[in-house]
């Protein structure tokens, strides 16, 4: 019985000491791609009070569109390429709809967004995609009674650039002025 417990306890000491979290794995991608990263603020007329700051690596942008009534969409890019999104509102649209058939489920990364933890689903293309993987998640934050729900997603052409935009939403903080 006690060689059973030893045996078990070194082969989960084994496999502890051989795996990293995702986020440790992206934040040395990350570093290492890009030599570095800044913090953007990501600030809106319909943010009252408040508003985020988010990690990026070098040569990464955010564009805030906030021409809407009752919502605020940021685009994360770099150079031509866009990697990703993020919708503040209450009535965010699912891509995943439109992906399904066109992507099979590839894996699963425990994550954090905003203090919660979440799992993203990453899908990756059967053919054909112009990214070959994408990913998305839908996450009440009750911002103001006009925002309630952050969606995020991601676009990508290797699952490093998954890992790099789970890494960069995990850096995202709510800040009160």
């Amino acid at each position: 019985m006690k060689y059973a417990a030893v045996l078990i306890l070194a082969f989960c000491v084994l496999i502890s000491c051989g795996t990293k979290s995702l986020s440790a794995y992206a934040a040395q991608d990350v570093m290492a791609s890009t030599g570095g990263k800044a913090k953007r603020e990501i600030r809106s007329r319909q943010f009252e009070k408040f508003f985020f700051t988010v990690l990026l690596p070098d040569g990464y942008e955010i564009e805030v569109q906030d021409d809407y009534e009752d919502f605020v969409v940021c685009y994360i890019k770099s150079g031509e390429a866009l990697y990703g999104g993020i919708y503040f509102g209450n009535h965010p649209s699912s891509f995943l709809a439109e992906k399904e058939k066109d992507f099979v489920k590839e894996s699963f990364f425990p994550a954090v967004l905003l203090g919660k933890k979440i799992e993203w689903e990453i899908l990756k293309a059967a053919s054909g995609a112009d990214m070959k993987f994408f990913a998305e998640k839908l996450v009440k934050v009750r911002l103001s009674p006009w925002t309630e729900l952050m969606h995020v997603w991601i676009n990508g052409n290797s699952l490093d650039d998954v890992k790099k935009m789970i890494f960069i939403y995990s850096t995202i903080e709510k800040i009160s002025e």
